[in-house]
């Protein structure tokens, strides 16, 4: 199956040169904000702040307190950043709706990464007033690194694969972030199954799993590589998993509309418990890694 690619996809990039970190007052934000410091350590990457004033809807009475209070809230709020992130870091606000925004930023400023922290919400709350870092990871044009808890380090990266038309593109991807950080691969698939595997099934995943493995690009800095198998729940055996590692990395794409809008994909379902970062990398910008490579 081939990928359709837009003309206006960008090759995916690693290591990021420049990183957009939106960021509020939270303490996700904060958590961000500590990642992405963390990154530049490692790769060297400029990081450059984006604080969106969301203005909620005004009452029909009361209208001038409202704003009134709206604005020392902002000024609040970008004090705290700039405090923060200190005076060499460059830094941005606009008014708008954070989520498309973000998303329009990161596709007009020429930047290489998103890292942003998340609430994580579920159930109603998810449904009722979403995650700006869902919409973010769904729309933007370039990776996003969700962050829950910042990690000092990314020594080892976990690439679940479950053999899809798109399996690869997310392979290679995560491929290229742990040679970039002299990392450990892991290459994760699950069996989803309530029931014990058959022995010939366990060697047909391993046989798939060595496919996609021999496929990837020539690797001069080969990182070591391990593959692993579980059976169980996929997206819980994937959390499991992710605890024993530095990184997560999943392709964003939706292959059933209304279920994945509901519900969310496997790349939004993840990053909303992952115990450790998440990269979200675009179908088009992973896809690109494997036209590349003639694969």
């Amino acid at each position: 199956m081939r990928v359709h690619l837009p003309q206006e996809a960008r090759m995916f990039r690693f290591p990021p040169r420049r990183i957009l970190v939106p960021m509020d007052s939270s303490g996700e934000s904060a958590a961000a904000w500590q990642q992405a410091r963390q990154l530049r350590r490692q790769v060297g990457a400029r990081l450059e702040v984006f604080y969106v004033r969301w203005w909620p809807p005004m009452p029909v009475e009361g209208m001038g307190m409202h704003t009134e209070w709206a604005v020392r809230d902002h000024e609040k709020i970008s004090r705290w950043i700039r405090e923060r992130i200190g005076p060499d870091t460059a830094y941005t606000e606009i008014d708008g709706d954070p989520g498309p925004q973000i998303a329009r930023m990161a596709e007009h400023g020429d930047f290489d990464w998103i890292v942003m922290g998340t609430h994580g919400r579920h159930g109603a709350a998810r449904v009722l007033e979403g995650s700006v870092a869902e919409y973010v990871a769904r729309h933007a044009a370039i990776p996003v690194l969700v962050v829950h808890k910042p990690h000092q380090r990314f020594r080892s990266v976990l690439a679940p694969v479950d053999f899809d038309a798109h399996a690869f593109a997310g392979l290679e991807a995560a491929a290229r972030v742990a040679d970039g950080l002299g990392g450990t691969l892991c290459v994760f698939s699950v069996l989803e199954s309530k029931l014990a595997p058959t022995a010939q099934k366990m060697t047909d995943v391993r046989e798939l799993q060595r496919d996609l493995i021999s496929r990837l690009a020539p690797r001069p800095d080969a990182s070591p590589l391990i593959a692993k198998i579980a059976v169980g729940d996929r997206i819980r055996e994937i959390l499991v998993e992710a605890g024993r590692h530095d990184l997560v990395v999943v392709v964003s794409h939706i292959r059933r509309p209304l279920r994945d809008r509901l519900v969310g994909t496997t790349a939004e379902r993840v990053l909303r418990d992952s115990p450790v970062p998440v990269l979200v990398v675009p179908l088009e910008q992973a896809a690109l890694l494997t036209a590349g490579n003639g694969r």
